[in-house]
């Protein structure tokens, strides 16, 4: 009986995943950078006018929005990369090291990831 309640389960969340459109939209150009930021931002601005935040949450939230606000966009070569490259942007925890004993992950090379163009 267990299986079965599972089974059917799994079959209504596939489903339920599948007919939405997804929370993530992939991004593919420099203005879905700018909308997703603006959603970003205008979320965030919402949550800020919420009563009963507390002191610290609302210095992050500001320090979110003014991130969002001033951090510059990617060149359509950078985002086209990123695409190409997709596991090596997923896998950011292979270029961070941790304090601690245990194994060392291999940090990839500098000339793995595009250069931004000047001016």
């Amino acid at each position: 009986m267990k299986q079965i309640l599972f089974a059917l389960v799994l079959v209504f969340s596939f489903s339920w995943v599948s007919a939405s459109d997804g929370k993530r939209k992939e991004i593919s150009t420099v203005e879905d950078v700018k909308e997703m930021r603006e959603s970003q931002i205008e979320r965030l601005t919402k949550r800020l006018s919420q009563e009963g935040l507390d002191e610290k949450k609302r210095i992050r939230i500001e320090k979110r929005i003014a991130m969002l606000q001033s951090k510059p966009l990617p060149s359509q070569e950078q985002i086209d990369w990123r695409k190409e490259h997709w596991r090596a942007d997923r896998n950011r925890s292979d270029r961070i090291r941790f304090k601690g004993e245990g194994p060392r992950r291999e940090r990839l090379s500098r000339e793995l990831f595009p250069k931004p163009k000047q001016g």
